[in-house]
């Protein structure tokens, strides 16, 4: 065969093998274009499932989730968001939304847990701090945030005053101090004014509670205003200074004086009542308190008494300031979260929430005096 011929067939033979790769070539191109067409029908096709599944689920929810009642006027619906936390229902609210009204107070917010993190309280869109006791100023339907802030940034500096008056006189009605328990009303209203310029907060008992368990900072300008016994000065001096003021106090009533009906016609959005038991607020058999003296039986009974009529059993001040370990475990036993000696401090996280101090108020506390106190 001449080179030619041979040169020939080669050529050939190399144009077949091309001709039959790209034979090769197309038809698997046109082999995995029809696969892949055919698998993007089935992943649309199970998107579309997946789709109309969530759909029908979102729309039989909707169906099943009770119609959210229209709001009167000045009504608004808050929602809570809390950032990565979990609601605690042991410090508050559960977390679903809440209906407020325009010029009271929020009442009972939700309190979320984060690890790592403590709980600085619900805030605003526009940064504004809001807390149970905050008063509603909204004119719309609002979303709130949980800040966090590190145990690192806990100012371990700062306390939570809880102040601890007796009883008020007036001196534009002719009256004086019988002892040192007894402040001048012009004074009481003075410590009243300050708070009010100064912008304090004043928290509630779910929140001092959160804030001694450690789960809930408070803004540094907070106070509590307690008044011991429930006397007749409380109700026509001490209360309406309070109410011009728009404060907010905690009696601590001997209930045996008084009954359920009178204690809710006297409790507003800015005077509430809280036990300081129902009978044992007198000598025992040693000279001390009843509550050093009677069994666990007696006392839980006592108190149990005294929740009824107050309709509230969380919080207790100690008659006489008086208290010892069995007394201790008996207010525990009756559903007491927060009780209150005579002994003098702040009250900060990680106290006994059974002994906590206060700061007792004196005839003739200047106001200078108290603001150094506040803060």
């Amino acid at each position: 065969m001449s080179a030619e011929s041979k040169n020939g067939k080669k050529k050939l033979a190399i144009y077949l093998c091309l001709i039959a790769g790209v034979a090769i070539f197309i038809t698997s191109y046109i082999f995995i274009s029809q696969h892949a067409r055919k698998l993007e029908k089935e992943i649309l096709a199970q998107e579309q499932a997946e789709q109309e599944a969530a759909d029908a689920e979102k729309e039989k929810a909707e169906a099943e989730e009770p119609e959210k009642e229209p709001l009167a006027d000045g009504e608004y619906r808050v929602s809570f968001d809390p950032d990565g936390g979990t609601f605690d229902i042991n410090y508050g609210a559960k977390g679903d939304d809440l209906v407020v009204t325009a010029g009271l107070r929020y009442g009972t917010l939700p309190v979320p847990v984060k690890d790592g993190y403590i709980f600085a309280g619900w805030y605003t869109e526009s940064g504004a701090r809001i807390g149970e006791n905050s008063v509603v100023a909204l004119t719309a339907d609002t979303a709130l945030t949980a800040h966090y802030i590190t145990p690192d940034e806990v100012n371990e500096a700062w306390g939570l005053p809880v102040f601890m008056y007796h009883y008020l006189y007036d001196p534009a009605q002719g009256e004086t101090s019988a002892d040192s328990n007894h402040l001048n009303l012009n004074l009481f209203k003075q410590h009243l004014a300050y708070l009010k310029e100064n912008d304090f907060y004043y928290p509630t008992w779910n929140e001092v509670y959160a804030y001694v368990m450690g789960v809930m900072t408070l803004p540094e300008k907070s106070v509590v205003l307690t008044s011991d016994d429930a006397a007749e000065s409380f109700f026509r001096l001490y209360a309406p200074a309070v109410e011009e003021y728009g404060g907010y106090a905690t009696s601590f009533m001997v209930t045996y004086q008084f009954d359920a009906e009178f204690v809710r016609a006297n409790t507003t959005q800015n005077i509430i009542f809280r036990s300081h038991t129902h009978d044992m607020h007198r000598a025992g058999a040693d000279g001390k308190g009843r509550i050093m003296t009677l069994s666990h039986d007696e006392i839980v009974a006592d108190l149990t008494t005294s929740g009824t009529v107050l309709m509230e059993n969380d919080v207790l001040a100690y008659p006489f300031g008086h208290y010892n370990d069995a007394a201790e475990q008996a207010v525990a036993d009756a559903g007491i979260r927060l009780a209150f000696t005579t002994e003098y401090g702040v009250v900060r996280p990680g106290m006994d929430p059974l002994a906590l101090p206060r700061i007792r108020v004196n005839e003739g506390m200047s106001v200078e005096t108290f603001a150094a106190v506040a803060g």
